[in-house]
This record gives C-alpha cells, structure tokens and sequence, in this order.
C-alpha cells in the first residue's frame, strides 16, 4: 500500500513451528529484499467429541450404528480428520474415519444382551488435537418386543404424595414408567406389576397393580401418563430407615411376553439435614443413589459446609467413570502437600493425570482448600468435555465476573450449558466457597445423573 506494507492471510499453515521470511522483487527504482525468519507456531485446535447409538436399546443380533461426532472448539475452526476409535472399556468395538463433515459412523450386530458403556476417542491429528467422549450406555436386548426406558417416581402431588420426583417414607405415589418398541410394527402395551418389595424394616404396598401404554409406535416410546393409567405403590414411614441407601423394587411384566423387568425405586428423604423442600434436594438424593456421596456421617449430608479441593477429586472422578472406579495407587511424588498416605492421593493424583488440575501452584494442590464456584466451573468442564477442552471468549454475561477475569468463558460455559443460573441478581460469586449442596445440583447437570435410571 501507500505506506509500503502488505497483508496475507493464509489459512494452510499445519499445527507446528514455521520458518516464515518475507521477500520482495524489487522494482524500478528500490532493490529485491528478504525478511529475517521468524517464526511463527501453530497450535493444534481443540476438539470434542459425543457418540451415540441408533437404536438404542437394540435387539440381541440386530445391527446398531454408533456415530462418533467429532467438533473443533473456537477458536479453531474446520473439520477434523482421521480415525475415531470405539471401545467397551479396553475392548476395541470397531474404528472408522471421519468423513468431510467431522462424523464416523460403524455398525455392529456383535454385542450381546446386556448394558455396554461405550465411549468414542478421536486420537487426533496433525491440526487437531485428541478428545475422548462421555460414556455412552447401549442396551442390549434379548430379541425383545419392549424395551424399559425410564420411570418417574411421584410425578404429580395427589393425596399423600407431594408431587417432587422423589419416592419417600409415608407416601403412596405414582410409578410411570416409559417403555420403547424395538420393532417395525406399533405395539400395544399394557402390563402388570409382579410385586413391589424392598428391605425389612418397612412396609411396602402395591395399591394399583396395573398400567396401560397404548399404542406404541415403531421405535417410539410411550409412558403409562399418558393414558392416565399407571402404578401406585407406598411404603411405611418407619423409625429408622432399613439403610442409609434406601431402594425398593417394583417387578413389572409387559403384556408383550418380554421378560419382567426390576424398577429400582429410590426411598427419599435419606439425610436428617437435608428437607425435602430444599432446592438441591432431589440432587442430594440422586448423589448417594448412584454411588458418589453418603454424605458426611451420623446420617447428615452437611449440604451448607464447603467443598475441599481433595473431596472434588472424588466428586468428579466418580460422576465421570461411574461409583465402582477405584484410581491406581498414588506415588506420593506429584504434589508437595499429597503424600502417597493422604487418604485422597490417589483421586488427586489421578485427577492430574487426567489433565483437569495442575495443582494450586507451587507444586502444591491445597487438598484442603474450599473449592471456589470459578474453580468449580474449569473442574467441570474439564472432566466433561477433556483436557483439551477451551470454551468460546466471554461476553460478560455476570456482572462480577469480567471478561478479563481467567475463569470469564469458563464460567459463562456453564451457564450456556444450563448448569448454572448463577447466584442471583446478575451474578455469579466466582470467590464464594462452592457447598456440598451446590455441588450436588452442578454434578447431576453436568453429568446428566438419573435418581430414576431403567
């Protein structure tokens, strides 16, 4: 231009470290030149990665496609290319390629009747760097007609029952479940309870024994609330709770000949801290239901005390790998203030090794720090979407957070996610210590936790 200066925007540099230099011909009057080399690094785009199953459930020997979806996260942006890898913990279930769009898809009709918890990981390539997916539950059947999909305990408040989504002591309640048709025909469903059972030191009634579906269309899904006919059961509100983790049972056989199928029902109201008119509560209840907290001791939750850094390395990993993961033994080497005997070494450790903590700083991780709502927002984000996760700038969405502030996309993430609303008034409270309440609301967002799984 008139200043003497030119621009080139190239969009074909790799991932890596370029040699750049510039040179010039020369004209009538001024000489050829060339630049010194600088050079200028290209860092690998982020990706993500989701898997899904189609159908799912699926009949025993019957072919289910599963479809690895693999996005680049701003500011990268394009396709990713290469394999993507599907697995049932170490078993290898089959590798495809992403096609011009970001998608692999394969098909198997090998898996047996059962549950399989697949997971999708994209290894990578030379602009993109690797990610792994959230796992994925198949159902298998054994060449059923129906399927279980879900149930909702206590949908509506009528009588006793109060209407929250939780099964408790003293109350008679609606029991809807959902099933699924896995032919090519519509089905109509109807069924009956076999029994509703569960640990000594209650009583357990079954006061509607029967359900109606109605018609259920080719691979669609129906739940007995629509047809305004389903299950009621009670249960006594005894003394003492049978177990701190309380289920009952409701064996249900459909109309079609498929074989019974055992509901676990969750008896709520487990904490004596805890009310039922608490807003984390149905939280709380599905935390100790799936296995990621028995709260604090002497049958308290402790829902106002604050989260230490070490108990979030629990926390997390659980809702991440399920509540039967146990992390490798720890060395004791990788933070100063984590000896190999701290009760929590081994979860911190691992957590590390994950790439979703480096520490506090220093070398240190603080395991008995509170973990700080800012703080919070990167962990779960991380243990979601993986290390290599970077969420989009931030626009300023709270007013006490800026977009200056290290933590602005990552807490402006979560709300996009629907995890959070924030604290009120337009704020976020990044520095408020992050309660075992909050966390139990912020985990099941995330990880999207049943209290009702089939």
């Amino acid at each position: 231009d008139a200043a003497g200066r030119t621009t080139l925007v190239s969009p074909h540099l790799t991932a890596g470290s370029h040699p750049i230099t510039a040179s010039y011909a020369g004209s009538s009057t001024l000489a050829p030149s060339t630049s010194a080399s600088f050079s200028q690094v290209v860092s690998a785009g982020a990706t993500t990665t989701t898997l899904n199953a189609s159908p799912n459930p699926v009949a025993a020997g019957s072919s289910v496609t599963l479809t690895a979806t693999v996005a680049a996260v701003a500011p990268a942006t394009g396709f990713p290319t290469g394999p993507v890898t599907v697995r049932e913990g170490a078993a290898v279930i089959g590798t495809a390629s992403l096609d011009s769009s970001g998608v692999a898809s394969l098909s198997t009709a090998n898996l047996t009747a059962g549950t399989h918890a697949l997971t999708a990981a994209y290894a990578g390539s030379v602009n993109f760097g690797s990610s792994l997916s959230m796992s994925l539950d198949l159902t298998v059947t054994s060449g059923a007609a129906v399927a279980p999909e879900s149930l909702a305990a206590d949908p509506a408040a009528s009588g006793s029952a109060n209407g929250n989504g939780v099964f408790e002591p003293g109350e008679q309640v609606i029991l809807a479940p959902t099933w699924k048709n896995l032919t090519g025909s519509s089905v109509e469903l109807s069924a009956t309870a076999a029994g509703f059972s569960g640990p000594s030191g209650a009583t357990y009634a079954l006061a509607d024994a029967a359900a109606a579906y109605g018609s259920i269309p080719a691979g669609g899904t129906a739940g007995c609330e629509a047809t305004g006919n389903c299950y009621a059961v009670s249960v006594s509100n005894p003394p003492a709770r049978p177990q701190l983790h309380w289920d009952a049972f409701l064996d249900e056989a459909p109309g079609t000949g498929d074989p019974t199928h055992r509901w676990t029902v969750h008896v709520g109201r487990s904490f004596h801290d805890v009310s039922s008119t608490l807003g984390s509560y149905r939280s709380i209840e599905t935390l100790l239901h799936v296995g990621i907290s028995a709260g604090c001791g002497g049958g308290a939750y402790c829902p106002d005390a604050s989260v230490t850094r070490a108990q979030m390395a629990v926390f997390l990993l659980i809702a991440e790998h399920s509540s039967g993961y146990s992390p490798p033994p720890a060395s004791g080497t990788l933070f100063a203030d984590v000896p190999s005997s701290q009760p929590f070494a081994r979860w911190i450790e691992r957590l590390a090794a994950e790439g979703i903590t480096t520490g506090c700083g220093g070398g240190d991780y603080c395991p008995d720090a509170p973990v700080t709502r800012a703080q919070m927002a990167v962990f779960l984000l991380v243990a979601e979407h993986g290390s290599a996760f970077v969420p989009p700038p931030a626009s300023g969405m709270f007013s006490d957070v800026p977009i200056s502030s290290p933590s602005a996309r990552w807490v402006e993430r979560l709300a996009a996610e629907g995890i959070t609303a924030g604290c009120g008034g337009g704020r976020f409270c990044p520095s408020s210590s992050n309660t075992r309440a909050q966390m139990a609301v912020f985990l099941t967002a995330t990880f999207h936790l049943s209290l009702s799984p089939p």
